[in-house]
């Protein structure tokens, strides 16, 4: 979901998604839908890895050449001293990128298990759960449209065309012409959470 209000959430509770969305629904609001993704083993996410091994390799072979080159150098007098710790560490960033890199289809692979998507008659949910746990959240009146692309197992894509919307100098807020767009993946059960994104865009205006 990449539009919406990023909330950290502090902690679950024995039911942690059901206590969760609880702890976020504001007074009056109602769940028309909620759902968790099915575990799916996709692993076209490591394909990155065609990218990601050769730089991480790189990067320890540079930061690890420039370590030995300074520590020579620093043999022939105090003035490299400095340098000779400080050289190396150009390449630690670079490291830890490729390390990213590695580690994010790992990390895809887990993302279903600890996700719980949920429509309310005011907006459109996802909590995450995990060492911090998030909620994003998109408020119904700022959704035009909603598409689903169902799986043949029910589950899908829910894709959201957002209107743009932007602050007057005295403080009132105004949609533009243009929209942008949010996609849900793995979403179970896709065409009724599609119809009660529909009801929840519907209702602020109603």
């Amino acid at each position: 979901m990449a539009k919406g209000q990023l909330q950290k959430l502090d902690r679950f509770g024995p039911d942690r998604f059901d206590s969760a969305l609880r702890s976020v629904l504001q007074p009056g609001e109602r769940v028309l839908w909620k759902g968790r993704p099915r575990r799916r083993f996709d692993f076209s996410g490591f394909a990155l890895w065609i990218f990601a091994l050769p730089w991480t390799a790189f990067s320890l072979f540079w930061t690890f050449t420039a370590w030995r080159m300074t520590r020579i150098d620093s043999a022939d007098g105090d003035a490299f001293t400095v340098m000779s710790y400080l050289f190396p560490l150009f390449g630690v960033p670079f490291i830890l990128i490729g390390l990213a890199m590695m580690a994010a289809p790992v990390l895809a692979i887990t993302l279903p298990g600890r996700t719980l998507h949920a429509v309310t008659d005011r907006r459109v949910l996802r909590l995450v759960a995990g060492r911090l746990s998030t909620l994003r959240s998109i408020p119904g009146g700022t959704i035009a449209t909603v598409t689903a692309k169902p799986r043949p197992d029910g589950s899908g894509t829910l894709v959201l065309e957002l209107h743009k919307t932007f602050t007057l100098k005295h403080g009132a807020t105004q949609r533009s012409a243009q929209s942008v767009r949010s996609v849900i993946r793995a979403v179970p059960n896709v065409r009724a959470a599609a119809r009660a994104v529909e009801r929840a865009r519907i209702a602020p205006a109603v």
